[in-house]
């Protein structure tokens, strides 16, 4: 598995780092799952703010793409989303002046990530005690948006 990505250069920081790749630089890639706060009003004892997560880290070689590496992932990138608006017709890379093309292009850099190991992280409040834990998913429920619920749904299924 790979992460292959575009990015700004005026990302100058993270990309004075990354240009000094070599065929052997490990790197880690962190992928947040949803997150949402908690409040310790939820708990049935004496509690503190947190907050739960879901996360993904991934350990692997990074590599600099080639001009031509880099174009070709934007020419696939574009078609995969432009593939998910049909029935419209598709834009295509094509239709950018070779002028402004070779802006852009020049105004990013692209990586490719190879990973070696994937490792899930997530903290749901399984430190507390159940009365905690079915408060702090009550709570998210009531909150209502898409990371709290989906955070109560994983404390959910972490308990059964």
């Amino acid at each position: 598995m790979a992460l292959v990505t575009p990015m700004r250069r005026a990302r100058s920081r993270v990309l004075s780092q990354l240009a000094h790749c070599t065929a052997r630089t490990r790197a880690i890639a962190i992928f947040h799952g949803p997150h949402a706060y908690v409040s310790p009003s939820w708990y049935a004892s004496p509690g503190v703010p947190t907050w739960n997560y879901i996360a993904v880290e991934g350990w692997g070689i990074v590599r600099r793409l080639s001009a031509g590496d880099l174009g070709r992932l934007l020419i696939d990138l574009s078609a995969s989303e432009e593939n998910k608006l049909l029935p419209k017709g598709p834009w295509t890379i094509d239709k950018v002046p070779d002028d402004k093309m070779g802006a852009l292009m020049n105004a990013i850099t692209g990586f490719s990530m190879r990973f070696e190991t994937l490792e899930g992280k997530f903290k749901l409040s399984q430190n507390v005690t159940p009365q905690d834990a079915e408060g702090v998913i009550r709570g998210l429920t009531q909150r209502g948006d898409a990371a709290s619920l989906a955070i109560a749904q994983a404390m959910r299924h972490l308990s059964k």
